[in-house]
């Protein structure tokens, strides 16, 4: 528990209330020791461990002592009396009504309570950015993301490729050109994935001390738009829904023949050989347009709990592998021991959610043994996560008239707008027992 001596000591080291709470900020994990915020590539904010260890002290909201924080900032008599005026469990948002028009602040108290309120916004993001960064979530393993300024129609331009067997440029002759604009596949309209809550003085009111009510509700609502995310990936990648448009053409994710083949049957993944067949499938991918070899490289596995333990053990490099002699010809034939021929061939990922789409009604609509049996082999990459803006979280205070006359003390939205895109469905099988 995160104590009051220790908020005051912070507070008066720090020599500002500006100081302060960046230092709280970064040891709940959202910025530096200057108060920059932690964003990744894309822009995304992200919860990081103070100093980039993963084993310093960062601040666990349940350990957050509201009353010690009130009171290191406001002095115990102040934060006493204001408790006791509004008989509420959460000092900050009492103040917030104060400010609203439901009591009056005094003007010593001002600076106080921005100092409050900034410290509690920190910490509903915190709680925001924890639910939509829960580990359970493996959509990231499954597309690549990207960003766009273009919400539909985007067209991702490639170039017609010259046969490299070709003749070389003699002396004298021009050089062969690549003609752009021949190849594009064009991207899907992207939807935002957004949940918001509205605090009430009511829920407040009846909320304790710690806060820990609203941070739980702050983290659901990370999370639900994380989980927005991860059935729309998982959609796309089974092929729920079939996002390839090549050239204008719309095709299904997975086919057994014509345009390509990435769909095998009768390829159980029970032995070293399922996954010879399959990289021999990906071995016969064609280049778009070119009769050329598309070199795929897969490295990951996704498949449901009947099958990780399997996969675990046909990819292990100590499993021994025993086979029957082709050139034996005594009875019974010997049998030969080696060693796995693909040792760490992929990496193995499962998740809750492919199951419940595959057996849903509104998903692929398997029977469950075939959604045991089914796993898919991939190279990261063939699926994008084609995104307009990043995860981000938004808040408002009571200061429209609107959210005064209904009540609200606060309001916080978390959104991201994006959608799956498939850029190239040969460097994926869907492999299936029958």
């Amino acid at each position: 528990m995160i104590r009051k001596p220790g908020l005051i000591a912070l507070r008066e080291s720090c020599g500002s209330d500006e100081r302060f709470v960046d230092q709280i900020h970064h040891h709940l994990g959202l910025c530096d020791e200057n108060g920059r915020r932690h964003l990744d590539h894309l822009g995304r904010q992200q919860i990081r461990f103070p100093d980039g260890i993963r084993e310093s002290e960062r601040i666990r909201l349940d350990e957050f002592n509201w009353r010690g924080l009130t009171e290191a900032i406001f002095g115990t008599d102040d934060a006493s009396a204001i408790q006791r005026q509004f008989n509420g469990p959460n000092v900050q948002l009492a103040l917030l009504l104060q400010e609203a028009g439901e009591g009056a602040v005094l003007p010593s108290h001002l600076s106080n309570v921005n100092t409050l309120n900034a410290i509690y916004s920190g910490l509903i993001q915190a709680s925001v950015l924890e639910g939509y960064t829960l580990p359970e979530f493996i959509n990231s393993q499954l597309a690549t993301e990207e960003t766009t300024n273009i919400f539909e129609g985007r067209k991702s331009i490639g170039v017609t490729l010259q046969n490299p067997r070709a003749e070389g440029r003699q002396p004298s002759q021009p050089t062969k050109r690549a003609q752009v604009g021949e190849r594009w596949i064009t991207q899907p309209l992207t939807v935002e994935n957004s949940l918001a809550i509205e605090l009430t003085y009511e829920a407040v009111f009846a909320d304790n001390l710690t806060g820990g009510g609203l941070m739980t509700a702050a983290r659901d609502i990370g999370r639900y738009v994380q989980l927005q995310r991860e059935y729309a990936i998982i959609d796309a990648f089974i092929g729920v829904t079939n996002t390839y448009s090549y050239k204008n053409n719309v095709y299904n994710t997975y086919m057994t023949g014509g345009y390509y083949t990435n769909r095998l049957t009768a390829n159980p993944l029970m032995h070293w050989t399922n996954i010879q067949r399959a990289r021999v499938a990906f071995r016969n991918m064609r280049a778009v347009e070119v009769n050329q070899p598309l070199t795929v490289r897969p490295s990951r596995v996704l498949c449901n709990e009947e099958l990780v333990a399997q996969a675990g053990q046909v990819k292990s490099p100590t499993t021994a592998v025993q086979y029957r002699d082709p050139a034996s010809t005594t009875q019974p034939m010997n049998i030969r021991i080696a060693d796995n021929p693909y040792p760490g061939a992929y990496d193995v990922l499962t998740t809750p959610y492919l199951y419940e789409r595959q057996t849903a009604a509104d998903g692929l609509g398997m029977d469950a043994t075939t959604a045991g049996s089914t796993w898919y082999y991939y190279e990261p990459g063939w699926l994008k996560w084609v995104v307009n803006w990043p995860f981000r979280v938004q808040e408002a205070i009571a200061t429209s008239m609107d959210m005064i006359d209904r009540g609200l003390v606060a309001f916080f939205k978390a959104d991201e707008r994006g959608i799956p895109m498939v850029e190239e469905p040969r460097r994926v099988l869907d492999n299936r027992a029958a």
